[in-house]
């Protein structure tokens, strides 16, 4: 597939990473991939670039603060590129190398990589960053859609304007919309606990397992081998039930396979004339007060996890 890369010169080092993990792929004869270094001096710029552009099946881009403030690449090479994504004629592929505004843009109705629009720089491993771009490239270019693709599920409720709604409807939440949540709540913290482990196993010194131990509950173990004995930590979740035995909505233990009758730490489900959240938190630590997302309440139990283990991010 003719590739054409769009990216901020600020970005140059995530360009030129991307570049290495994409060069088997162009081994393979997958994808050819252009980008504005590959004009030879003297060549016109605009022109080049525009045919290039015009010709190209796959468009990525390189995603950041500095690619959203950039005129060329938002208003020329963005704009272009997703007429003719529209038109049937391109992919369009995001990838978010930097934390930014782009879910508000244009760019923020496609489907992003990598996993589930997770910055490059917010991965511990960055080369697990880029290998499942590459993964999802590699679909893309072996897999040819009739029609384009990278178009995130359409939300019905959006349909009647493309700019953020100006609009918020009160409701009543029931019974049934708070166990609905409640199993929405463990399923994202559940997946971001399983993905986490699997991507901090990448690193050296560190290993991880994630294992389900029945439909409603999951145990996770990290050993830092440079923290020794006190580089070891455990978890246990559990979802809860709607009677009065249980410890929360979403409760945690700090040990391997404990019961669902200790905690150190849980999660209620909540409601606001609009909108359901978590509020709660750790024993030591906690959050109450606060309306958290399902992702944010796993972000927080996965930083206390990882610590307890002697290992942060940078």
């Amino acid at each position: 597939m003719k590739t054409f890369l769009s990216y901020s010169h600020a970005d140059a080092g995530v360009v030129a990473r991307l570049k290495t993990h994409l060069k088997q792929m162009e081994r393979n004869e997958l994808i050819s991939v252009f980008y504005d270094r590959e004009i030879l001096a003297g060549g016109d710029i605009d022109n080049s670039i525009s045919v290039k552009l015009n010709e190209a099946e796959l468009f990525l881009a390189v995603v950041s603060p500095d690619f959203l403030n950039s005129h060329y690449c938002y208003d020329k090479e963005m704009q272009r590129a997703l007429e003719l994504h529209d038109e049937g004629r391109m992919i369009v592929v995001p990838i978010i190398a930097e934390p930014c505004d782009w879910k508000n843009s244009p760019l923020g109705r496609l489907k992003a990589v990598p996993k589930d629009g997770k910055e490059i720089s917010e991965w511990q491993n960055a080369n697990s960053a880029y290998m499942d771009i590459v993964s999802e490239l590699r679909r893309i270019a072996e897999s040819p859609p009739a029609a384009p693709v990278g178009r995130a599920p359409v939300d019905q409720s959006k349909q009647m304007s493309s700019g953020p709604s100006r609009f918020r409807v009160k409701r009543a939440f029931d019974a049934v919309d708070r166990i609905n949540f409640r199993e929405h709540a463990f399923g994202v913290i559940t997946e971001y606990f399983r993905h986490a482990v699997d991507e901090l196993s990448a690193v050296a010194g560190i290993k991880g397992i994630f294992r389900q131990i029945g439909p409603y509950s999951f145990t996770a173990t990290l050993a830092n081998e440079g923290f020794g004995k006190r580089g070891v930590s455990h978890i246990t979740v559990h979802m809860g039930t709607s009677g009065g035995l249980s410890l929360g909505d979403v409760s945690w233990s700090n040990s391997e396979n404990a019961p669902s009758n200790t905690s150190h730490g849980h999660w209620s489900v909540g409601n606001d004339d609009y909108d359901q959240f978590l509020t709660g938190g750790s024993f030591m630590m906690s959050s109450e007060g606060k309306k958290l997302t399902p992702t944010q309440a796993a972000e927080q139990m996965w930083k206390d996890f990882m610590e307890r283990a002697g290992v942060s991010y940078a």
